[in-house]
This record gives C-alpha cells, structure tokens and sequence, in this order.
C-alpha cells in the first residue's frame, strides 16, 4: 500500500488488509478519523513511519501471532516491532508492554485523543515525533530515557507541564515547539546542551526548573 494512499478518508470504519500484502508505506491510512480497527496480516514486512498517524479512534489493533517481523503483544493494542522491542504505532487505547526499549517515530503522533501515557522504566529512548500534535497534558519522562528525537512534542497545544528524564545529557531540537499551553518544565543537572529551537514559540512558559 503507498504512500498515503487511504489518507484523509474522515469516514472509513474498517480495513481488511489481503493476506497476501507485504508493505504499508508512509501515511496510508494517515488522519483516518473513524477508522476503528485494522488487523495486520503474518504476510507483511514493512510498516513504515506515521502508517496510522492521526486515526484516533483505533480501538482494535491486532497483529497476526504468526508474523515474524511485528506483534501486538499482551493485547497492548498497538503494533510493536519484534527484533528490537519498539512500539510503532499507538493511541490512547494503547497499554505499553514493560518489554518495550523505544517509542519509535511518528508512534503517537496526532493522536488528539490522548491525554496521558504511562511509559514502562524498559523505554530508553523516544523518537522524533514521536508524540506531536497528541493531546498530551503533562509527562514527567522515566529517567531510563536517555535519548530523544527531535520534534518529541512539537505543537502538543495542551501540553503544560513536562519533567525531563535525569539521564538526558541532550535536549533536542524542536522538541516543545509551538507547545502554547506549556507554562512550567524541569530540566534536570544531567543535561548539557539543549538544541536549536528546542521551546521556541511556547510563549506561555512561566517557570523553568533547571
């Protein structure tokens, strides 16, 4: 399936996707705002980035047992990539598995729905992306990531308070830009850069905790 191939369809409920499919590329089903379930066949290969970014109201996410590249392990409701523990694809019905090392790029993005996310001590990292435009309130990061991607949170406009992991050496950039509701975030004595643009155009930031 190409890239954006389903995209912006506002009013497609279901999906059945062949057995005999093998890829489903960048954006296919991106902003699907009524898709509610998609099963993921053993036969495909490749899922890549933000595939399902913005359907928000995926309540039933499943992956074939038998697939050897993905899983939707613990009935987490998302769509992990087996070989190295990292969750592609998740929304506010997702449970993340405590075998998870990695929110992966684009996994949370656009999901409006999603107000809060506990992420498991097994999560060292987040990729970029990986949660903007979400509905995000607040997070205070488990201090086993020590890495992030750029554009983390970019334009999560409830977004208000943020407490960085005290394993994070570098802040990356973009990562709370355009986050207007964002009035208070703790960075911790680890960190030792904070990148370009890094919480430019937040401008209802009240309090910085460093």
């Amino acid at each position: 399936i190409g890239r954006g191939a389903f995209a912006v369809n506002r009013r497609l409920k279901k999906v059945n996707l062949p057995e005999s499919l093998v890829s489903i590329q960048s954006g296919a089903f991106s902003w699907c705002d009524d898709l509610q379930s998609i099963y993921i066949p053993k036969s495909v290969e490749d899922i890549e980035y933000a595939a399902f970014e913005g359907c928000i109201r995926l309540n039933s996410v499943v992956v074939d047992k038998d697939n050897k590249i993905y899983d939707s392990r613990n009935d987490c409701n998302g769509i992990i990539e087996t070989e190295g523990n990292e969750l592609i694809f998740g929304n506010q019905n997702t449970k993340i598995p405590n075998s998870v090392t990695r929110i992966g790029e684009w996994a949370f993005a656009g999901q409006s729905l999603l107000t809060t996310v506990d992420i498991p001590s097994s999560v060292t990292s987040l990729g970029s992306h990986a949660f903007s435009e979400s509905g995000l309130k607040s997070m205070e990061m488990p201090n086993s990531i020590i890495a992030l991607g750029v554009n983390v949170f970019m334009n999560c406009r409830a977004m208000e308070t943020l407490v960085f992991s005290e394993s994070l050496e570098i802040i990356s950039g973009f990562i709370l830009n355009q986050c207007h509701a964002l009035k208070s975030i703790t960075i911790p004595a680890s960190v030792k850069v904070v990148e370009e643009y890094a919480i430019a155009y937040s401008n209802n930031v009240e309090s910085i905790i460093a």
